[in-house]
């Protein structure tokens, strides 16, 4: 899997592509220090842009349930919540969320 990250190593993210099928994006980060200077939108438009341009057609991501205001930014960014699951070994639901790229 490809990982994008910031010159400044501010942001980082990976991705799984398969052309014509849905694809996940995951492991976005940033920093306190750095958070607030469009980081992550970039990485989001980076990630959407490659995979759209692969034939993808769908890209998901999953955040903790309690995690209220990272559900709220993929949200804001147009993903819909898909799903509640349970990972194997973790002691909290997960939401998966997916946004469609071709209706982006």
């Amino acid at each position: 899997m490809p990982a994008v990250r910031g010159g400044d190593g501010a942001a980082a993210g990976r991705e799984a592509l398969a052309p014509g099928r849905p694809a996940s994006v995951g492991g976005h980060r940033v920093p306190p220090g750095h958070r607030g200077r469009g980081h992550a939108r970039r990485l989001r438009d980076a990630a959407l842009a490659h995979a759209a341009a692969h034939g993808v057609t769908a890209v998901g991501v999953d955040t903790a349930e309690p995690a209220g205001d990272l559900l709220g930014l993929y949200r804001r960014w147009g993903f819909a919540d898909r799903d509640v699951i349970r990972w194997p070994g973790k002691t909290y639901d997960s939401v998966v969320l997916v946004r469609d790229l071709a209706a982006a």
